[in-house]
């Protein structure tokens, strides 16, 4: 998470670079997720290649209620 002051600097997004350039080489795909109503995460999220995963109806075990899940397979 970037401090609420030093939002719009695209820390996050660097962020984001960072954490996939550094783990481990067996990891075949990221998964993420934030908040339904977080769009500007959502949407830096989908520009950087994550795309919305479509929960089935029961929720999986362990969903977080008010939260959307983001993958994106490792390049």
């Amino acid at each position: 998470m970037v401090a609420p002051d030093l939002a719009r600097r695209r820390i996050g997004s660097h962020l984001l670079r960072l954490m996939e350039g550094l783990a481990p080489p067996h990891v075949e795909q990221f998964i993420l997720f934030t908040g339904t109503r977080s769009e500007r995460n959502i949407r830096m999220y989908q520009k950087a290649g994550y795309r919305l995963v479509p929960l089935s109806v029961p929720t999986p075990p362990g969903h977080i209620n008010g939260a959307v899940y983001l993958t994106k397979p490792r390049t």
